[in-house]
């Protein structure tokens, strides 16, 4: 049964990953557009700036699941390349239990409460003159958070699977 749960996160995570790389291309439409008009037809738009942060922050938050997937993100590896691969996977299984997902949970309840807060209040960004809601990518943060959580949680529960057959093989490791 935790087989599927992993094998479904790790799938989810991948299309969720493969859906969150166009909106890269988004952002260079956005970002081509709004140059071409100011600096070619001396017209800048009002919502060219604010649309290119917040899909881009869509893509970077909805991809920090798949970013985990494939070990994308930043480790500091002054004495991790010393040890042995049970011993990595033993200091991540760790790390991420009691330290990163506790974390991340925490923060993700936050992230919510404030996306639920401000789609409630209707709150706007005052970075340009256009006013959107920021609400959608506030919820939008939340939802990639999420994701990186149920990857954390995979990437513990594959851990502990690696650990438990390593002992298997060789109960002499264990000791």
């Amino acid at each position: 049964m935790a087989q599927r749960i992993i094998a479904a996160i790790n799938r989810f995570n991948e299309a969720m990953g493969q859906f969150a790389k166009w909106f890269i291309a988004f952002v260079v439409v956005i970002v081509c557009f709004d140059v071409f008009m100011r600096y070619f037809l001396n017209s800048p738009t009002l919502w060219g700036y604010d649309a290119s942060y917040m899909v881009g922050c869509a893509f970077y938050t909805l991809g920090l699941g798949y970013a985990q997937k494939h070990e994308g993100n930043i480790r500091v590896d002054l004495l991790y390349g010393y040890f042995s691969p049970r011993a990595k996977v033993l200091l991540d299984t760790l790390m991420t239990l009691f330290f990163f997902l506790p974390t991340y949970i925490l923060l993700n309840q936050k992230l919510y409460e404030n996306a639920i807060d401000s789609i409630a209040n209707g709150e706007k960004a005052t970075t340009s003159t256009w006013y959107p809601y920021v609400g959608p990518v506030k919820l939008c943060i939340a939802i990639g958070f999420s994701l990186l959580v149920l990857q954390l949680g995979s990437d513990v529960l594959q851990g502990i699977f690696k650990l438990k057959t390593d002992l298997r093989k060789n109960p002499r490791n264990g000791q």
